[in-house]
This record gives structure tokens, sequence and C-alpha cells, in this order.
């Protein structure tokens, strides 16, 4: 399902062998969520968040969560399904091979520091990709080269402080989703990055705005209803793999998340696919 109430605009390469295919920006409330059928081809794509945040469900990377002023690289092929994550979610997507992006780090949530300049390069750069004109297409893509050089620079990587709000909220998100990570308490958490729990809740109402405990909760109801669509077993083994003491702490943190228990969830997903 994708439902987009706020905004949509695409821009596509008018020269298809060029290295950036196409920018798409989104502006989209919470009802914006789209399940990707398999993507096969091999290209890249790059994900700035300008405003509110998004969630996207990566093959072997899990969830990942980019809030404003950040940006995410990871292939088309792993993208299973992407989506508002809370109230809204304006972005960025540009979609391009990967010789464009040689060396860009991959399936890492990026913090992007906002210049002036951005917005009008990435709006110029929109104008002109869709020109059938070679001095267009030759400079969209040297201008988009530029963004990512910005983006991923490595003196912004090194100005980050290990111990920073920003630094701290990623390196515990990276272990929630590392792959067959099982759940664990936020004093456990902490302890394995080396700080107190206090200082990590700080860190996550100063980044997110909410505490770890809510913020861990929506993830894992996130994949939940991730799984409870592609039919990845039971609702009994589901509440297992995502750290429930039983079927029915599950449901109850479900329909919370929800509004309705993973049952009637799931019979709501057969209803609207046959409509």
């Amino acid at each position: 399902m994708k439902r987009v109430l706020m905004g949509y605009r695409f821009s596509f390469a008018a020269d298809e062998n060029s290295q950036l295919h196409h920018i798409t920006y989104v502006d989209g409330d919470r009802e914006y969520d789209y399940r990707v059928r398999r993507f096969t081809d091999s290209t890249l794509v790059a994900v700035r968040t300008l405003a509110g945040a998004g969630a996207l469900d990566i093959d072997g990377a899990g969830l990942r969560i980019i809030s404003a002023d950040s940006l995410l690289i990871t292939e088309l092929s792993r993208i299973r399904y992407y989506g508002t994550y809370n109230q809204s979610w304006q972005f960025y997507w540009f979609n391009f091979l990967r010789e464009c992006g040689a060396g860009v780090p991959w399936d890492e949530v990026i913090p992007v520091s906002p210049t002036v300049w951005e917005i009008p390069v990435t709006e110029h750069i929109f104008s002109q990709l869709p020109l059938p004109d070679l001095y267009a297409q030759t400079s969209a893509v040297a201008l988009f080269k530029a963004l990512l050089c910005h983006w991923t620079a490595v003196d912004a990587a090194k100005d980050r402080r290990s111990n920073s709000a920003s630094e701290l909220v990623r390196r515990a998100l990276e272990q929630f989703n590392a792959p067959d990570q099982e759940f664990v308490s936020i004093e456990a958490l902490a302890a394995d990055l080396g700080i107190g729990a206090r200082l990590l809740r700080q860190a996550f109402v100063q980044e997110l705005g909410c505490c770890p405990k809510r913020h861990f909760t929506t993830l894992r109801m996130r994949q939940a209803s991730q799984a409870l669509m592609m039919g990845r077993g039971a609702v009994a083994r589901i509440a297992e793999q995502l750290g429930y003491a039983s079927p029915f702490h599950f449901s109850r943190a479900f329909k919370a998340e929800f509004g309705c228990c993973p049952t009637q969830y799931i019979e709501n997903l057969r209803q609207k696919s046959r409509s």
C-alpha cells in the first residue's frame, strides 16, 4: 500500500545510461507506507531525510530509522519496506548506479549538517535531469556526486564525538537491529555501550523525543507488522522472536500500537487483498 497525502514529485533521467536514474521527493503523513515488490536491479538508493522520520526494512541490516537531517545509502534490491515513522516523513530519494557512489558507506544512518545550498542544488538537479541535453545530464550527475561527497565527508565523521547523543543513539540502534540480535533490557544495552542507562535515556529523548523503551517498542511492532504481512510465522512464534514473555503481552503491545490485535490485523490484510 502506498499513500502520500501531502506532496510527491519525481524526475527521471532523459538519458537511460545516466549514472543518476531518478530523484523522488516525498512529503508523507503518518499513513505513508510502501511494501516493496522485489527489485532485481543492482542500483543504489540514497534517502536524505529533511524532516520527520522514516523506517526502512533492509535485507541483512534489519530496520533502519532515518530521522531529520540524516542519510541512508543501501542497495535497492535489498529494501523490503519503507514508510513514515511516527507522524510525518519529508525526504529525497535518489536512485543511482554503483560507480556514481563508489566508496560511500552502506546501511549506516549518517548525520548530515544542513547547508543553505543543499536544497537549491538538489532542486537544480531535479530540473536538469529530465532534459535531453548532454550538458544538463552531465551537470546533474556532477552535482549529485558533490552532494554525496558532502553527505559522506570523512572530516564530518571524524568530528562526531563517540559520546555525543546522536552517536549513542546510532550505536544503540545498530546493536538493536543487528541480525539475530535478541531483545535485551535498556540497562543491558547501555552496559554493552559502556554507558549508564540514564545517559542512554537522555540521548534518546534529546535525539528522538522519546525514551528508549518507547522507541524500541515501536521498532518491534514495525518488525511484527512486517512479519505478519510476509506470513513469516504464527503469532506465538513472532512474539517469541521479538522477546515477549507470552503471546498475550505481545498482542497487548501490538493492539496499543495499531489499534487491533495481531489476528485481526492479519484478517484486515486478507480483506484488503481481496478488494
